[in-house]
């Protein structure tokens, strides 16, 4: 995800997102398109006023926002307004993203809060007994939720799909790399830890009562340790230094400028020293409390080593109630104490967050998803970074489709690139395998009837006695090598700040 390049001002024909509607770059505020849900003639395309509760008929829908030649070369999906079915939702008609009962979830436009979220004695004396027999664990928050949840797995992870006919519940993390989006690994929930208490697994069922001879021996282990990464055999990666970064910066925009890519997303490392006496779980219980817009969670397992993370983004939640996620584009860091709605983005961005737009409405097409709802761009703060967001939810879907979405969706073009393809062959060649589970995806797996999955962005791996940042930034043809490796640095300060 990239930013205005060059200042914080935004430069000439910005597009606004004031709380009360959207404008265009001619500063007049833009009208937003609903396609009503009734089938055959009634179905049709209507503009919403924002300064009027009568919709009226249009003939047709365009994306002015789109400049021609990036329009022309993503001419071969019809925009959102034309396909059957879709709704694009009002600018007044905007809702918090709760596709189904995944919990609290991020709002598009919501006050600022900041629940007080504290591990509880419990928590930390389970967390203390998982570490101490080394069992591979996983502990989150939820975006604006006021309590962590755990579970443990008492063997080995395994590597399965994500999305099942018979999905055993527990907590799945997944590469940047993968041969099959759908694959992750897998921490069983054979103990979990959740707001309502412990719950042991029964095959596919949570339940309140142990049932094997591991589970019931669990409470009698060991507590009292700090929490610290538990050993595995990843290769601990080495740091990226500015003069490098800035070097495949170079050659990004130099691949851009040749054709067949419009955009790239690089990243590098930033290994940091943790004190002698640091506990892993104070660091998960600061993280929330500064950050109570985001997706919080500490994961260590073997396979996946161990993982600190604080990212804003959903990749995709599923539930009896529905399903969602979101295209997310854009960073600007705002001095503190601006009203995000004076923000403005610059064309290039609005271009951006149309196509990682268009490149989801596909998706869901292809996976044969239908009654989709999405909201206009707008902007949406996270920690000291904003971004311009649109939201997508649909009706509940089978796991096949399920499985399809994610595999069309991971990774996200917003850190891979577009066209994803070419994209993801440079980052590779460039790269190679430096990322490891940064920018794959995380999240709890068919608990209490959710599956909720985030891309493992604002993340740090923990290995030893040290913390490996992991920033990066979107490249178009128009990036400074300089301002893109200054963006990496303000992204570091979602995890340093707790350092």
């Amino acid at each position: 995800m990239d930013r205005p390049s060059g200042a914080q001002a935004a430069p000439a024909g910005p597009y606004r997102t004031p709380a009360g509607g959207a404008t265009d770059p001619a500063g007049c505020r833009r009208p937003a398109t609903v396609r009503t849900a009734a089938p055959g003639a009634s179905d049709v395309a209507r503009t919403c006023d924002p300064h009027s509760q009568t919709p009226r008929p249009c003939s047709g829908h365009s994306y002015p926002d789109i400049k021609p030649d990036v329009a022309k070369r993503h001419a071969s999906r019809p925009p959102a307004a034309d396909l059957p079915g879709w709704r694009v939702m009002c600018c007044r008609s905007i809702t918090p993203f709760t596709p189904g009962r995944c919990g609290a979830t991020s709002r598009r436009h919501r006050a600022e809060e900041n629940p007080m979220t504290d591990l509880t004695p419990e928590l930390r004396a389970a967390l203390s007994r998982a570490v101490a027999a080394g069992y591979p664990f996983a502990l989150w928050r939820p975006p604006y939720g006021e309590a962590f949840s755990l579970v443990v797995g008492l063997d080995a992870p395994v590597e399965v799909p994500v999305f099942d006919a018979i999905p055993v519940p527990g907590f799945v993390m997944a590469p940047f790399d993968s041969v099959d989006g759908n694959l992750a690994w897998l921490i069983p929930a054979d103990v979990a830890l959740l707001p309502g208490g412990y719950l042991y697994r029964d095959g596919i069922t949570l339940g309140g009562q142990p049932v094997t001879d591991a589970q019931r021996a669990f409470a009698a282990l060991p507590q009292g340790a700090p929490v610290r990464a538990a050993p595995d055999a990843l290769p601990a990666p080495d740091a990226t230094p500015r003069a490098e970064y800035e070097a495949r910066v170079a050659r990004a925009v130099a691949e851009i400028e040749r054709g067949g890519v419009d955009k790239i997303v690089l990243s590098r490392i930033e290994p940091r020293d943790l004190a002698p006496d640091h506990d892993l779980a104070d660091l998960a219980e600061a993280l929330a409390r500064v950050h109570p817009h985001a997706f919080v969670s500490l994961v260590s397992s073997a396979p996946t080593g161990t993982w600190l993370t604080a990212t804003p983004e959903v990749l995709l939640e599923s539930s009896a109630g529905g399903l969602g996620t979101m295209a997310l584009a854009g960073t600007q860091w705002p001095e503190a104490g601006t009203d995000i709605a004076t923000l403005t983005w610059p064309q290039k961005i609005v271009d951006e967050q149309a196509l990682v737009s268009e490149f989801i409405r596909a998706a869901f097409i292809e996976a044969g998803i239908s009654g989709v709802s999405e909201t206009p761009a707008a902007t949406v703060q996270a920690a000291n970074l904003c971004h311009l967001r649109s939201d997508f939810t649909a009706p509940a879907a089978d796991p096949a489709q399920l499985a399809d979405l994610l595999r069309r969706l991971h990774p996200t073009s917003a850190v891979c690139g577009m066209p994803k393809a070419p994209a993801r062959d440079f980052i590779l060649a460039e790269e190679g395998t430096t990322r490891g589970f940064y920018t794959g995806y995380l999240g709890p797996r068919g608990i209490d009837g959710c599956t909720a999955l985030y891309v493992n962005l604002r993340s740090a791996r923990v290995s030893g006695g040290r913390i490996f940042l992991h920033v990066g930034g979107g490249i178009v043809a128009a990036s400074d090598p300089a301002l893109e490796y200054d963006e990496t640095v303000a992204k570091t300060r979602t995890i340093a700040m707790v350092l």
